[in-house]
């Protein structure tokens, strides 16, 4: 019978189409019976359909191979039952015309037909569209698979003719697997669907051992926790001042062992296989062949190395950037290969490996490579690079240039790739991961990219550096190395200071100038440190200070400051152990100052005549008439409160906040200003000097601004300025904040703030 012949839409149960059965309705006694199930039959699901689409490769490769082909089936046949006992009936029914195809070929032990592999390719993505709806909406009733099942059952029938040679039944392809031009792929949808594993991961599994040392940490961490509260009541009881040092000594010891431990389960808990990514891209590869008239075959090492589940979230893309240029520009036509002397068959290995703290990723193809020369011909096209710049340029300087947006050596445009944009894509990912690029290719042989990741972004090891009168933290990942010199040893050049290191000229970024810190002193200073960092394939000197050491720190994201602050230098904040702020470099844009030319604010600083130096101040206000800003040093905090919350004890007004429970005042108690309405939620802008802590409220915050140090050093507070200090255009008065501190803890207070 011929699947062309039928016709669902008479009511003729001719086809399979006709005969898909519509799941039960969506009510809620089978939602709530869903949801206690359904998190178990996704995960399954995800498994069935990776361990599917690496059979269905097998049997691509080979077809006669009748282990995959078992396995293959018992993964449709699982599949089958877990849809029909939780109700997906279309689901369970695709399932059974597709192993009813594959039973035929397993019991006679003969090798698949290459339209039934392809067809196994269609059926793996219509699993992957059920899922993603079943994920969403609990049914799997609306995603058409129609085609699909008829196209399968045709299959089967055409494997059921004994006759020699059988007749072809006609069946309606889903996809031209040869298309005969490849500057227009119509259809890439299918790689989309394939990277599923981009999507958030919701759950992991964990190993049982894994929290077997979650337990133990704890458990370890409760009895050093008793061992404090003796030795605290040993203290309070007047033990000798020699014994309890002995003890709070080995409690630390103990403590810093036992929390390292702790650190370390935990980050192996979140831990999942590189492999998790890599294996998606053996579709990828398959399908990009296929549709480019290309053969290539990808070879995974490493699959087993583990990464942070959400690294492994965020590399997926990247990947596929990469992945996609070395199948379009990377690997040679089959029949150019073999003039070339090359195997038909090209090959991209995918490499991952731990260096330390690092994961390191290598993508490599034995292509074409790239030409250096003409991605500096066509930068200099595109008017990104002088002629003259291009002839200093090293050979890893020009390689570098496949980063810039929107620059292509690519000679046609297709729906792969050629439009300049991908590989930038794919740096400024890494760089928002803290991690690096490289790239190192030999023309004629192929191309080697290298990623290096960190392990974890939420626990890195930095070097901690002094700059001004702020702290910094420098990710350790990026850092080579570190001199001291005097700034008699840089030299500027067009503005940008530079050290000759190595034989080689290093370009210097001053960071107390780029993030506008004070000089220390009114001479120029005797000594620095330069930090030698690599972003990408950049390498440059951070001037600071000092560097103070290395610690491992735990990042904050500054998102929740956007708009307030937005820091174009910094990616992120910690607390270090004295209870002070330190802010962590962004390496990246840093370098970009360099790159681009923005090294004006790198200059170094001049021996004689400085400007005059500053500090970050926080501007805030009760109205738009006036503001008000104080030193940055003196704030611990900024969290929002209603002012309905404020209390009144023992004569104060106190709030319970984010940083416990404060004494609070406003403005208009402490300097005598006109009152002004409230909000319905204030600010609470947290002061603290001299182990004092209390409160201000006030009706906005506008956010950080750096200000002349000679403003704070006589603050106006209840005094009219005879110059206003103008801020953003606004007059401006500088709050001293011993006197807020005196306000709010003043035992007078009659009125709520």
């Amino acid at each position: 019978m011929s699947t062309k012949d039928a016709n669902p839409d008479r009511g003729e149960i001719k086809t399979a189409a006709s005969r898909i059965p519509t799941s039960p309705a969506l009510n809620d006694e089978r939602r709530q019976a869903l949801e206690n199930y359904l998190q178990d039959f996704l995960e399954e699901f995800t498994e069935q359909i990776d361990t599917m689409e690496s059979c269905v490769m097998a049997l691509e490769h080979n077809p006669g191979n009748g282990e995959e082909l078992k396995n293959c089936f018992r993964q449709v046949h699982t599949l089958k039952g877990s849809a029909n006992a939780l109700g997906f009936l279309a689901l369970g029914f695709l399932c059974h015309i597709t192993e009813s195809a594959l039973v035929i070929y397993r019991d006679k032990n003969a090798p698949l037909p290459s339209r039934l592999v392809e067809l196994l390719y269609d059926f793996n993505d219509a699993l992957r569209r059920i899922k993603a709806r079943i994920s969403s909406s609990l049914t799997d009733s609306d995603v058409d698979i129609r085609r699909l099942v008829d196209n399968m059952e045709a299959a089967t029938q055409a494997s059921e003719v004994k006759t020699s040679p059988p007749k072809e039944t006609e069946i309606s392809k889903t996809e031209d697997p040869k298309p005969k031009s490849i500057t227009a792929i119509k259809d890439m949808a299918p790689l989309a669907s394939v990277l599923s594993v981009s999507e958030k991961i919701g759950a992991i599994r964990v190993e049982v051992t894994r929290l077997d040392s979650l337990m133990n940490s704890l458990v370890e961490l409760a009895l050093l926790r008793n061992r404090s509260q003796q030795l605290v009541h040993n203290m309070l009881m007047g033990e000798k001042t020699e014994n309890l040092m002995e003890g709070f000594g080995s409690l630390a010891s103990n403590l810093d062992s036992a929390t390292r431990r702790l650190q370390s389960s935990v980050m192996r808990a979140r831990m999942l296989p590189v492999g998790n990514v890599f294996n998606k891209f053996g579709r990828v590869v398959r399908d990009l062949s296929v549709a480019l008239g290309k053969e290539a075959d990808l070879v995974i090492h490493g699959a087993e190395t583990e990464l942070d589940k959400n690294l492994i979230e965020t590399i997926s893309d990247p990947l596929l950037h990469i992945i996609r240029n070395c199948m379009d520009h990377g690997i040679e036509d089959p029949d150019k290969r073999a003039q070339l002397g090359k195997p038909r068959r090209g090959s991209i290995h995918l490499n991952a490996f731990q260096e330390g703290n690092s994961i390191v990723v290598e993508i490599s193809d034995d292509g074409k490579g790239i030409d250096p020369e003409a991605l500096v011909d066509k930068a200099i096209k595109n008017g990104a690079l002088r002629p003259e710049d291009a002839q200093m340029m090293s050979e890893t300087q020009k390689l570098s240039l496949v980063f810039q947006a929107g620059l292509s050596t690519a000679s046609a445009v297709t729906d792969v790739s050629g439009r300049g944009v991908g590989m930038d894509v794919v740096k400024t990912n890494l760089e928002k991961l803290n991690g690096d690029i490289d790239i190192k290719s030999q023309p004629g042989s192929g191309t080697r990219i290298i990623l290096k990741i960190p392990l974890t972004l939420a626990i890195i090891p930095t070097l901690l550096c002094r700059v001004g009168r702020g702290v910094f933290g420098v990710p350790l990942f990026s850092v080579e190395e570190t001199i001291r010199v005097t700034p008699s040893e840089l030299e500027t050049r067009e503005y940008q200071p530079q050290l000759m290191f190595r034989n080689e000229r290093l370009p210097v970024v001053i960071l107390k100038n780029i993030l506008k810190f004070e000089h220390n002193g009114d001479g120029a200073q005797e000594q620095m440190d330069v930090v030698v960092v690599k972003s990408g394939l950049r390498r440059i000197g951070l001037a600071v200070d000092k560097t103070l050491g290395q610690e491992e720190v735990l990042i904050k994201s500054l998102d929740s400051f956007r708009g307030i602050f937005d820091p174009p230098y910094l990616s992120g904040a910690t607390i270090l152990g004295d209870g002070s702020i330190a802010f962590i470099l962004d390496i990246s844009k840093l370098a970009a100052t360099v790159q681009f030319g923005d090294t004006r604010k790198g200059e170094i600083p001049a021996a004689k005549a400085q400007a005059e130096p500053e500090e970050l101040a926080l501007i805030f206000g009760d109205d738009d008439k006036e503001r008000y800003a104080v030193a940055a040093r003196w704030i611990g905090g900024v969290t929002l409160v209603n002012p309905s919350d404020v209390q009144l004890q023992d004569g104060r007004n106190t709030i319970a906040s984010d940083y416990g429970v404060l004494p609070v005042t406003r403005i208009p108690a402490t300097i005598q200003s006109p009152s002004i309405p409230l909000n319905d939620m204030q600010y609470l802008v947290v002061f603290r000097k001299e182990g004092r802590r209390a409160g201000l409220m006030v009706n906005e915050v506008r956010g950080l601004r750096n200000l002349k140090v000679s403003k704070f050093q006589t603050p106006t507070m209840g005094k009219d300025q005879e110059e206003p200090l103008m801020v953003d255009d606004r007059p401006t008065k500088i709050l001293d904040p011993d006197l807020i501190l005196e306000s709010a803890l003043s035992s007078d207070q009659a009125d709520k703030p």
